[in-house]
């Protein structure tokens, strides 16, 4: 996460970086089985989704 908040800052120049990490699941069963009252086997996988953004004045990131 480090290496892409710096390279965002180079990038863009901004101060008000904000960063996000979603961490990612498997579900052996098969997607949503929880939503027709089966069983579910999630878990978690050493990998994310990481996003780096900075807000600006009309409200769009």
């Amino acid at each position: 996460m480090k290496a892409l908040i710096e390279k965002f800052q180079r990038i863009y120049g901004k101060a008000d970086i904000r960063a996000v990490r979603s961490p990612l699941r498997i579900c052996p069963i098969g997607a949503h089985s929880d939503h027709q009252l089966g069983r579910v086997t999630g878990m978690t996988i050493d990998a994310s989704v990481d996003m780096v953004y900075s807000p600006t004045d009309d409200g769009y990131v």
